[in-house]
């Protein structure tokens, strides 16, 4: 019975793989699809991951991470943690110029995209914020003549 149920599962397994995209095998049978599929979910996985620690458990991520300088996925999940928007520790002053140089180098398309996405929402952030800027100083202009109209009009 359990001998069934194993050849059943593998041949499931067989068919599965020889289904997938390109259908090419590697010399030890896991497709390069399925290791795409895996390194996808991995590098998503560690990004959803970041947000739901607490501080104090980034903080030790971060300090762990630290030790393994020069390890691009090290880099690369220190560049995660300072620039996810759910991140205790977001720093985008730290987060950009590391995402940036990580993107000149050859990474796998899943972290790369990863990365892109972030440095896209950290710039838009940041144009977000100095246009706020522009628009708080107009009004506070405003607010100036405002002011200054009322005090002209009680001096008739």
């Amino acid at each position: 019975m359990i001998r069934f149920a194993c050849i059943c599962l593998l041949s499931v397994l067989v068919s599965a793989c020889a289904s997938m995209p390109n259908g090419s095998h590697s010399s030890d049978g896991i497709t390069e699809a399925l290791f795409r599929d895996n390194v996808d979910r991995y590098w998503l996985a560690y990004a959803d991951n970041v947000g739901r620690q607490g501080a104090e458990a980034q903080k030790r991520e971060l300090a762990e991470l630290q030790t393994h300088k020069g390890d691009i996925r090290s880099s690369i999940k220190i560049a995660l943690i300072y620039g996810m928007p759910n991140s205790a520790l977001r720093d985008p002053a730290k987060a950009a110029p590391m995402i940036n140089e990580l993107l000149a180098r050859n990474l796998h398309i899943a972290p790369r995209t990863l990365l892109s996405l972030l440095r896209d929402h950290l710039a838009e952030r940041e144009r977000l914020l100095t246009r706020a800027d522009g628009l708080q100083q107009k009004l506070n202009e405003l607010r100036e003549i405002d002011n200054t109209m009322i005090k002209r009009d009680r001096s008739k």
